[in-house]
């Protein structure tokens, strides 16, 4: 697996989100109360990216139907069958990345 950084964890900070694209993939990097996620960054309903959606710290709502998203879990609340993929956070000294 390779390590791709992303970003200086002092720049971290509740309610960051931005994506990035890593090896083809987009990536949806967010923080909430003190926690890290990198998720997939498009909505598994339509397709649309979810880094413009709305957070509570609890779920992620997608901006095109707005359809929430657990963060404990990923699952969405209103179709339990949808799930956003996501991906362990990787560290390299000050740095948050991804490895693939």
């Amino acid at each position: 697996m390779a390590f791709y950084p992303l970003i200086k964890l002092h720049q971290l900070v509740d309610g960051y989100r931005a994506s990035f694209r890593v090896a083809g993939r987009e990536i949806l990097l967010l923080q909430e109360e003190g926690r890290r996620y990198l998720l997939d960054a498009r909505c598994p309903h339509a397709g649309r990216s979810l880094a413009q959606g709305s957070c509570d710290g609890q779920v992620l709502r997608c901006p095109a139907h707005g359809l929430g998203f657990r963060l404990s879990d990923l699952r969405c609340l209103e179709q339990p069958s949808l799930r956003l993929g996501h991906y362990p956070p990787a560290y390299d000294g000050d740095t948050l990345g991804i490895e693939l």
